[in-house]
């Protein structure tokens, strides 16, 4: 018997058919159980996987505990974004340069636009595309310049370096050799914050000698221009060179002196940023020592002050921003498997113990394993520093088997992991750690760390909590209901909730995988009984979280669509 004859024999409308489907199949999805919403993972052995085809990832702290990623690929970068509960955001990630002509790249930096996006940039030397490159990412995962990305030099150097120039747009310098004047000349290049190049496609040369230079690094002045420092081998430096500094204003003109200023002779591993006074700090290794001192420069050039011998290796000791005044270096040791750090403030004050030259805070120690310096990396996040490093048999550097650990520091220098800090993932036999690691703080006191393994080229992703656990927070969250409140309900496609207090409230519609689909901020409201209509415009049939966040917490539903 059909459907149209049952109707006719129990004397129903025919008519009311496609209803009547309706609401059993509502019934029938509101019963079924949920998907399973995946975790972190909670085990040394259990990874989360961001691809099983990728290698040099950069991550890089969210809004609300998310983790931003970009990452390589066959088919170029990528980006993705680990929301705080461990689930991808984007399925697919998305692809950094669509329509860009070429492929590879010899160098790759990304960093921060300091407005929630990235800016992703590479060199190559592949015919059509030879050039330095880079792209735009927003904080909604837009790409901004172009499906082709944006070549902002035609040279292809793999020596180049950016900056913001604190308008919301970028400086990007490079160094390249001209066969015609057997000169070299640093190049500067200035995309605006519309994404507009506003220099000639070559660049404008802002330093040029017949010596050589290379190697040149950039940080913003805060004020529209910014500070270069290179290397630079003019007599009687022509052997192994030597670092000099120079500031540019916002015309691109220099400030401190036509030829730039000596830092030191063969210096080597710089890094570079602005001391938030107009002056600079520069942390290098002088006269190609192992060890790395720390300079400050004022507005006008002159040192202020130096910390010698204040961290060991000459390119793998990291400085990072700090607290307003603080900056921090960390640090690993091979010879004696020893990772440090050390915090300074502007003044050239060290409020962590040392116990000689390139010491600091021990954050991790091991008569048991050897350490590689290279694939060590840190974070701030006040008022915690951060520590990932790897560990393997002595006399097996890089090879398998490789044990990943995390520590944090207080703001006293003391471990808050224990004295080894967490075992958060182990290799085994397949592939083996590889640069760059990454960890990344998050606003609980808790920390991401970001990896890949080389050979296999698997990059994988894990979460520490605040007190050193592995795992995070799960979903939904819990909350805990106050008289009255929210009293949230939904009827059709109408959202209905009770308000206590006065205070800001959003709604937001979620699939199973965690992926925020709609949002709907009602900012201040008053204390009451309101509506609002169901965000499920645009939306397949299936099953949502509803999530209304109000002043004393939150509430999720689950809410089935029938289209």
């Amino acid at each position: 018997m059909t459907l149209p004859q049952l109707f006719t024999k129990l004397n129903l409308p025919y008519s009311n058919l496609e209803l009547i489907i309706r609401t059993l199949l509502t019934l029938l999805l509101c019963l079924l159980p949920l998907t399973a919403f995946a975790q972190w993972p909670t085990t040394v052995e259990e990874n989360l996987v961001l691809d099983s085809s990728g290698n040099r990832p950069s991550a890089f702290p969210y809004d609300n505990g998310a983790t931003r990623v970009v990452y390589w690929t066959a088919d170029g970068p990528l980006y993705q974004v680990i929301d705080p509960y461990g689930q991808l955001m984007y399925d697919p990630p998305t692809l950094v340069w669509p329509n860009y002509p070429g492929s590879g790249a010899s160098k790759r930096i990304n960093k921060e636009d300091g407005q929630g996006g990235i800016i992703a940039s590479w060199a190559t030397n592949s015919g059509i595309a030879d050039g330095n490159w880079a792209q735009r990412v927003d904080a909604q995962g837009n790409i901004c310049w172009g499906d082709s990305a944006l070549r902002v030099f035609p040279y292809g150097e793999a020596q180049y370096d950016f900056c913001s120039d604190g308008l919301g747009g970028w400086f990007f310098t490079t160094v390249t050799f001209s066969f015609v004047t057997y000169s070299t000349s640093i190049f500067l290049q200035h995309v605006n914050a519309e994404g507009q190049m506003t220099l000639p496609d070559s660049g404008l040369a802002i330093h040029t000698s017949a010596t050589g230079l290379q190697s040149p690094r950039i940080a913003p002045d805060g004020n529209g221009g910014f500070f270069l420092v290179w290397q630079d081998f003019r007599p009687p430096y022509s052997t192994f060179g030597a670092g000099y500094r120079q500031h540019y204003d916002a015309q691109y003109q220099p400030t401190w002196s036509d030829d730039g200023i000596l830092i030191a002779p063969n210096f080597w591993g710089y890094e570079l940023f602005p001391d938030g006074e107009g002056g600079l700090i520069v942390h290098g290794a002088p006269n190609n020592s192992y060890y790395k001192d720390v300079y400050r420069y004022s507005p006008n050039g002159n040192l202020m002050w130096e910390l010698p011998q204040i961290s060991e290796g000459m390119f793998t000791a990291t400085m990072i921003p700090g607290e307003p005044g603080f900056f921090y270096i960390g640090w690993s040791i091979w010879a004696n498997a020893t990772v440090y750090a050390q915090r300074i403030d502007i003044e050239g004050n060290i409020y962590w113990p040392t116990s000689g030259p390139g010491t600091g805070a021990i954050i991790t120690q091991s008569d048991e394993f050897d350490i590689t310096e290279e694939q060590s990396s840190f974070g701030f996040h006040y008022p915690y520093f951060y520590a990932m490093y790897v560990y393997y048999d002595e006399f097996t550097p890089y090879m398998p088997p490789n044990y990943l650990f995390a520590q944090s520091l207080s703001l006293e220098g003391e471990r808050r992991w224990g004295e080894a800090g967490t075992f958060f993932a182990e290799v085994i036999d397949t592939g083996y750690v590889w640069v760059p690691t990454n960890i990344v703080p998050d606003e609980q006191g808790g920390a991401v760390p970001v990896w890949y393994l080389k050979q296999v080229y698997q990059v994988y992703a894990k979460h520490i909590r605040d007190d050193g656990s592995i795992g995070g927070p799960t979903w939904p969250p819990p909350y805990e209901y106050q008289p009255g409140e929210p009293n949230l309900s939904v009827s059709n496609q109408t959202v209905h909730y009770t308000l206590s207090i006065p205070g800001e409230i959003s709604i937001g519609l979620y699939n199973l995988l965690g992926r925020q689909l709609s949002s709907t901020s009602f900012f201040h409201q008053q204390a009451g009984v309101y509506t609002a209509p169901l965000p499920i415009d645009g939306l397949s049939s299936g099953i949502y979280f509803l999530r209304v966040a109000m002043p004393v917490g939150e509430a999720v539903k689950k809410v089935a669509v029938v289209r």
